[in-house]
Formats: C-alpha cells, sequence, structure tokens
C-alpha cells in the first residue's frame, strides 16, 4: 500500500468511493443524507477546487495500481488558537473491512502532515451504523467527542413524559465540523437555560434536505424542565426563520439532553471523534 497526494487523475476513483459511502449512509439515516439524484457527477467539481486551494490536505491510498482510499482534511478555523484543529472532511475505503488497515493508515498519514502544519488535534466524522470504521478509530486511539442529534422540523415531536429532575450537567467543549460555525450563534434564552442557535445552514450540494438547517451548540440549563423549554424554543426559532431540520450538539455527561432529544423524536446519525497527534 502506498499513500501519497491525491492528484487531478484520481478524482473519479475519490467520486466513486464516496458515492459508495453515501449510500450506504442514506440508507442508514435517509433524513440525515438525503441524497441528491446528481451527488455523483457534481462531486468531482467541488473535489477539483479542494485540489486545487492549497488549503487542505488530500491523500489517497494506492494499492495494487488501484485507489483503496482517501482522505481530505482542512483547518477547522475556532476564535481559540491555542490548540489549533484541523477536521477531515471526508474519508472512504474501497471496501468497509478495509477501515482497520486502510483507513487506520490514511488518518495517521493524515494526523502526521497536519501535525507538521501546526495541528495539535485532529477531528474526524463517523457514522454512527458504520461499526467497522467506529472499530478502527478505536482502535488507532481517538476518543469520542461529541454527536449530532437530528430531526426533521416538518414532523411533529414526541409527546414529553415527565422525567426525574436531574441536573442536566455542562457540556464539555465541543468539537466537530460545524464548531466554527456554532461559535458564531444568537442566543436562545429561556428562564433557567440558555443556548446557541448558529446561522441556517445551506444544504451540500450532493444532499438534499430540502432547505436550510440550525445547528445547537451549546444547549445548557440548570434542570430537565427548564432544558425541556430551551429545547422548544431553539426548535421554535430555528423552524420560524425557514430551517427544516435542526441539529442538536450533545456528548458525553449529556445523559439528559439525550434522553430529552429522544423523546421529542432526535436520530443520532453521526459521532465526531478526536486524535491528538504525537511528534
Amino acid at each position: 500500500m502506498t499513500i501519497r497526494n491525491a492528484e487531478v487523475g484520481d478524482l473519479d476513483a475519490i467520486a466513486d468511493l464516496a458515492q459508495d459511502q453515501r449510500l450506504r449512509q442514506q440508507a442508514w439515516a435517509p433524513t440525515f443524507w438525503a441524497l441528491a439524484p446528481n451527488a455523483r457527477e457534481v462531486h468531482p467539481l467541488f473535489l477539483r477546487v479542494t485540489l486545487g486551494s492549497g488549503r487542505s490536505i488530500s491523500l489517497v491510498a494506492s494499492v495494487a495500481g488501484s485507489v483503496a482510499g482517501f482522505v481530505i482534511a482542512s483547518p477547522l478555523s475556532l476564535d481559540v488558537d491555542t490548540d489549533p484543529t484541523w477536521v477531515v472532511d471526508d474519508v472512504g475505503v474501497a471496501a468497509p473491512n478495509h477501515w482497520d488497515r486502510v483507513g487506520r493508515a490514511l488518518l495517521a498519514a493524515v494526523a502526521g502532515r497536519a501535525h507538521r502544519l501546526g495541528a495539535t488535534r485532529i477531528v474526524v466524522p463517523c457514522a454512527v451504523a458504520d461499526r467497522m470504521r467506529r472499530d478502527a478509530l478505536v482502535a488507532a486511539g481517538l476518543d469520542l467527542n461529541c454527536w449530532y442529534r437530528h430531526r426533521r422540523l416538518d414532523v411533529a415531536s414526541a409527546l414529553l413524559l415527565d422525567e426525574p429532575d436531574d441536573e442536566p450537567g455542562l457540556p464539555l467543549p465541543h468539537l466537530h465540523g460545524l464548531s466554527a460555525l456554532a461559535m458564531t450563534g444568537a442566543p436562545v434564552a429561556v428562564p433557567g437555560g440558555q443556548a446557541l442557535l448558529s446561522p441556517p445552514i445551506a444544504p451540500s450540494p450532493v444532499y438534499r434536505p430540502g432547505g436550510t438547517t440550525g445547528l445547537a451548540d451549546p444547549v445548557v440549563a440548570g434542570d430537565t424542565t427548564e432544558l425541556a423549554r430551551l429545547v422548544a424554543a431553539v426548535e421554535t426559532q430555528s423552524r420560524d426563520r425557514g430551517d427544516v431540520a435542526l441539529l442538536v450538539v450533545a456528548g458525553p455527561g449529556e445523559e439528559p439532553l439525550d434522553a430529552l432529544l429522544d423523546r421529542r423524536g432526535y436520530d443520532r446519525p453521526v459521532e465526531w471523534w478526536v486524535l491528538r497527534p504525537r511528534s
């Protein structure tokens, strides 16, 4: 196996691997990963821009002359620069059983490149249903940081049941592909709770959610009653401005928020894992 910089001649092979992965993800979470009909056709156009930007790291793994995997990563622009972060924008392998060998090799290679450019951590997404990819991330020493909870806002929420008045707890800093956008969010407040709601997020050209999506991060309240009011307020504000879906970011230690989102009909399509490259 050889890992090298991606070239223009690799674009079709990368697009094919990415499309195969998107089809699997759509089967796992069809409302979150709803594919655009022309996703395979438009993707190479954006890959070409990525390769020519000079801002990203784009690598392929070649086995017997064929592309067996790829990874694309770029800096995650945050207001705090004490811990420079890169995010893996896309990573894929030719077959699910290649994650342990090819996938881990690609992650190690991109982490090494990013570390030489100053990165102290790499943020990597993983579909919750992708067990082979998740196992490879665990084996590679990554830590689970947070996950997206998602629901369509044009679907009625589940009825809330009475729950114990537990302490919701404070979230750890969430690291994910939209962290920089989350930091620009506008506050949504109720008595005893506050959240940040991002500006409307336009869909990627390869997906078709039918409109914009809001992202709430963080969502913090003093008790579960206040937390329920806060989530409802975030949903209302996001829906009223025209969003068709909402993402709420949760992480370890936020079990009351997770349980509330379960009752309101949110799914959990994707997790975000963190790798700290070593010198």
